[in-house]
């Protein structure tokens, strides 16, 4: 959280600073995506909470105001509804939960355990946060439309291969169609990682960030930063540099406060019910 603090300290916002008023920690794919690991890792992430929450001083002034954990939710609905009551005694923060399927192939999102799993989610109060890739929009489609009870929150976009424009069209239709279901929010996040190589500018990332803006509408658009996997060489990204580049994506596009302040803040206020 130190080194969170560091590269944040000096956020651009309309030629001031922006405010950090609260982090969500997001869990990170793991090998061994089992109980155990998922349990230890969120375990680790309270205790950070509790540590900065108590004294956000030790922590460069921020706050804790969510986890999202992962979860084996293939292991069906009864193992789930276990698992995530054990979740929550051990992490009280917990807000959502995720699960990268970008490596999984296509019949894991007709699995009827991994649905079973997933239909667990809204007796806790818990959105799925999930994370595919473009020529994956239509699996999610079924999955979003086969569970509207569950809230699904589409990390980075959808991915699209920002550097490879003959995917526009068929990723601009999954964000269309699933802009449509109402239990589907979009994650403003890892931009430069659908740019999927170094050199990228603001330039690259507004038609993206428009279709997806006018689809869902900024009420149902959430901003995650991906600190600190951004960091990360092969993107040549450090977290100021991106957010001036999304804060001028917001400046092309004209943004009002109003609609910033959902995007940053209040959808991911309301969505994780913090």
């Amino acid at each position: 959280m130190a080194d969170f603090a560091d590269a944040t300290s000096s956020l651009p916002y309309d030629g001031g600073e922006a405010v950090v008023g609260g982090v969500i920690l997001m869990e990170l794919e793991k090998q061994n995506n089992d109980y155990e690991s998922g349990l230890a890792e969120a375990a680790f992430y309270q205790s950070v909470a509790n540590r900065c929450n108590a004294d956000p001083s030790t922590c460069g002034g921020s706050k804790v105001v969510g986890l999202v954990a992962s979860a084996p939710l293939e292991m069906g609905h009864d193992a789930t509804i276990e698992y995530l009551t054990t979740l929550q005694a051990a992490a009280p923060n917990l807000v959502g939960i995720r699960q990268g399927l970008w490596v999984k192939d296509a019949s894991f999102f007709y699995d009827e355990g991994f649905r079973g799993g997933l239909s667990a989610l809204p007796a806790f109060n818990l959105p799925f946060d999930i994370l595919v890739e473009h020529d994956q929009l239509s699996y999610t489609i079924d999955l979003a439309t086969a569970l509207p009870t569950v809230m699904f929150n589409l990390n980075h976009l959808g991915y699209p291969t920002i550097t490879n424009a003959t995917n526009w069209a068929s990723w601009l239709d999954g964000i269309n169609k699933l802009a449509a279901l109402p239990n589907v929010y979009i994650k403003l996040s890892g931009l430069p990682q659908t740019y999927d190589a170094p050199g990228w500018t603001a330039d690259d990332f507004t038609p993206y960030v428009k279709a997806a803006l006018d689809a869902f509408g900024a009420q149902r658009m959430n901003y995650a930063g991906n600190w600190f996997v951004l960091m990360d060489e092969e993107w040549e990204g450090n977290y100021p540099d991106m957010v001036n580049a999304v804060m001028t994506v917001m400046n092309n596009l004209e943004v009002t406060d109003a609609d910033r302040e959902w995007i940053f803040a209040k959808c991911a206020t309301e969505l994780y019910h913090l």
